[in-house]
């Protein structure tokens, strides 16, 4: 939520975007427990210890890594069928070339 909050409040100060507080309204319920949004969660110490390794083995930055460490423990295991890719889209070159390495579908 942070991260999506981040980006709105940044596209609102360049005027990309209009109506803040409604877009924020809107994610919010969207997020909320009757939306159609589901958040995941993870134990910290796992995520810290798997986005270590990530930064190890990419040179990542720490919050990137984190995202991948959460991607990797709490979205993967919900995959369907074995040989099923998750997607991830990132607009950073580094992340996404680790996420690809990873084994994530890039989107």
């Amino acid at each position: 939520m942070v991260e999506v909050t981040g980006v709105l409040v940044r596209a609102a100060r360049t005027q990309r975007l209009m109506d803040l507080d409604g877009t924020l309204a809107v994610l919010s319920s969207d997020l909320g427990e009757d939306g159609p949004v589901t958040l995941l969660a993870a134990p910290r110490e796992a995520v810290e210890q798997r986005a270590t390794e990530i930064v190890y083995a990419h040179a990542l930055r720490a919050l990137d890594a984190i995202h991948l460490a959460m991607a990797e423990i709490a979205a993967i295991p919900l995959l369907e069928e074995e040989g099923d890719k998750l997607g991830f889209a990132s607009r950073d070159r580094f992340q996404a070339q680790a996420a690809e390495a990873l084994g994530f579908a890039l989107v």
